[in-house]
């Protein structure tokens, strides 16, 4: 997939940051690296004291996309020890939290970086049936195939269900998949023709949602026909006032 959706941002294994005095050492991580829009990140901020010197009042500033975004004060690190820190954001397009440590002279110790993707995530579904006429007592297998669009893994809703002639519900059911990254899914569903279903056109649909939103669906129709009768006249071959008419 291209990245139109935000810069792909490579991972680091800590410590990735630029450290200006040498006996810190500054990284960040986060619970997600990946994630939708409007999503909310931990971000965990580490700082390892090398020196024989407590680390005491420092601060560390965020910026998000070059401008201030937080500042987390009363930092201390005891010499020879690493503390964490960290922080939530509510994330809705891609970029780079900056972070600087600094002392209590405001004196800057390190810098290090973390970069979130925001993406959004697209399914293609197709469903397809055996047949396009059923009658009652029989079963449907409703056959679903779930494409993942997009090169990340997320967890979704897949809901089946199936519409009366009325537009209500007489099936309905939902699971929760994981889609790895562009990868292909196939499910299906077995239906059974009640006998007090009314006859008409049903239609039978997939649905795929992800954090509450639709990403992806499809539907196919199909008939329930009801019973046909057929009515034959008798004729005789000469017809007269006095002919009876009868029906086979």
């Amino acid at each position: 997939q291209s990245q139109t959706e935000g810069e792909r941002f490579v991972i680091s294994n800590p410590p990735s940051g630029t450290q200006t005095d040498p006996n810190f050492m500054f990284w960040a991580t986060s619970n997600a690296e990946q994630v939708t829009p409007g999503s909310n990140i931990v971000l965990t901020i580490w700082v390892k004291n090398n020196s024989d010197t407590d680390l005491l009042n420092a601060s560390i500033n965020v910026n998000r996309l070059h401008q201030p975004y937080q500042t987390i004060n009363n930092v201390n690190v005891a010499a020879y020890s690493e503390e964490s820190f960290t922080f939530s954001a509510e994330i809705t397009h891609s970029g780079m939290f900056e972070l600087t440590l600094n002392d209590s002279n405001n004196i800057n110790l390190a810098n290090t970086e973390k970069g979130i993707w925001v993406f959004s995530p697209s399914a293609k579904t197709n469903i397809s049936i055996d047949k396009t006429t059923y009658k009652k007592g029989e079963n449907i297998i409703i056959d679903q195939i779930i494409t993942n669009l997009t090169s990340v893994a997320y967890d979704c809703e897949i809901k089946t269900y199936i519409l009366n002639p009325d537009n209500q519900k007489v099936f309905d059911t939902t699971e929760n998949i994981n889609l790895a990254a562009s990868a292909q899914i196939a499910l299906n569903k077995l239906f059974y023709i009640d006998n007090v279903l009314p006859y008409g056109t049903y239609i039978a649909c997939v649905d795929v949602y992800k954090d509450g939103k639709k990403i992806g669906g499809n539907s196919v129709s199909f008939n329930l026909p009801g019973a046909l009768v057929s009515i034959t006249p008798v004729l005789p071959p000469v017809w007269d006032l006095g002919n009876n008419l009868s029906f086979n």
